[in-house]
């Protein structure tokens, strides 16, 4: 925007600027179609204030620098959207491409109460090594059931808030996880279809 209220105080107050002010602002193309559509507006509202008035209208107020405001105000959005769309469809907002992640076991981040250990993906499968360390049922179940496309139900919640310590390898397959999961005392969980239920 200081850009055009530059432009338009250019325009309005000539004298204060020197001519290699004028073609400094002249060789940006934005500063340039501002110069211009300023210069359009002013003359078709000129030549709107030249044309003979009928005798049943009143006569119009000359030019005013409100209508300089008004018409910097409708430059300044135009250029706005031209500039937002460009950056649209340019992929200035896209994400960033997709690449096979692996992470070693010496950078270990922790997340919450767990550690991821290991993520390998070969294009294909992803292979998922996690360490569950004092996390609630529900935390470890809702990984488990992402990685492998189930949905969690639990009919109770008092099964929900259990905590444990899970070693998770999403290579086992999810029989043998359930499997070991449900070596823990108070837990019951069967698959059906693409749920897990918790009992």
């Amino acid at each position: 925007m200081d850009k055009i209220k530059r432009i338009t105080d250019m325009m309005e107050h000539p004298e204060l600027y020197s001519e290699d002010d004028f073609q400094q602002a002249l060789l940006d193309g934005d500063s340039r179609l501002t110069f211009k559509t300023i210069a359009d507006l002013e003359a078709a509202l000129d030549a709107e204030s030249e044309t003979p008035l009928a005798e049943s209208e009143e006569p119009r107020h000359s030019t005013s620098p409100l209508w300089h405001k008004i018409a910097a105000a409708v430059v300044g959005i135009c250029l706005l959207s031209g500039v937002a769309y460009a950056a649209v469809v340019s992929g200035v907002f896209s994400s960033a491409p997709k690449q096979d992640v692996v992470v070693s076991a010496d950078s270990v981040s922790t997340v919450g109460k767990t550690q991821y250990v290991e993520v390998k993906d070969d294009g294909k499968t992803i292979d998922i090594r996690k360490l569950f360390e004092n996390a609630t049922l529900e935390q470890v179940l809702h990984d488990i059931g992402y990685a492998n496309r189930k949905v969690v139900a639990f009919r109770t919640d008092s099964v929900r808030q259990l905590r444990l310590y899970y070693e998770w390898n999403s290579r086992h397959g999810l029989n043998k996880n359930i499997e070991e999961l449900n070596r823990f005392e108070k837990i019951n969980i069967t698959v059906k279809g693409d749920s897990l239920i918790v009992d």
